[in-house]
């Protein structure tokens, strides 16, 4: 594979990455939003909290706390697993979360807006470097040809 072809092709993977990244990333936004609507806030005691440490290739490792929460909604029961918590949380701590009034055993954490802006700025970068990848193979392309066909003369 010559070094255009190369070039080519990881400009369409990374505009093709990108518009996929961009889709699912506005699909997840519209649904937590559409959720969020229509969510009624609760209060949930944590019954269980742990730490979950990972370590990336570089050796920085990061920890994130979680717990399991109990929430009661109209006289019953709930549970929420995995929530996402600060790293002092502690059992028996209340954290806030929403549920679905109709379905109440389905709930969520509020997210900031942030993470899923950042998911959509990362994927219009990839979008908009494919494109310009592109563009620049469009444009020597047509150098090229301009150059061949004046060489001919």
């Amino acid at each position: 594979m010559g070094r255009r072809a190369f070039w080519l092709l990881f400009a369409i993977l990374m505009l093709v990455l990108g518009i996929y990244r961009f889709i699912d990333g506005s699909a997840k936004k519209a649904e937590y939003d559409e959720f969020m609507s229509k969510a009624v806030s609760v209060s949930a005691v944590c019954t269980n909290v742990w730490d979950y440490e990972t370590t990336d290739e570089d050796g920085y490792s990061s920890t994130n706390t979680f717990a399991d929460a109990v929430y009661e909604y109209n006289g019953e029961e709930y549970t929420a697993k995995g929530l996402h918590v600060k790293f002092n949380q502690k059992e028996g701590d209340t954290v806030t979360i929403y549920i679905n009034s109709d379905n109440p055993s389905e709930n969520r954490q509020q997210f900031t807006n942030g993470g899923f802006y950042l998911e959509l700025e990362i994927a219009t970068i990839f979008i908009g470097a494919g494109l310009v990848i592109i563009l620049i193979y469009i444009v020597l392309g047509i150098i090229s040809l301009v150059f061949r066909g004046s060489r001919r003369r």
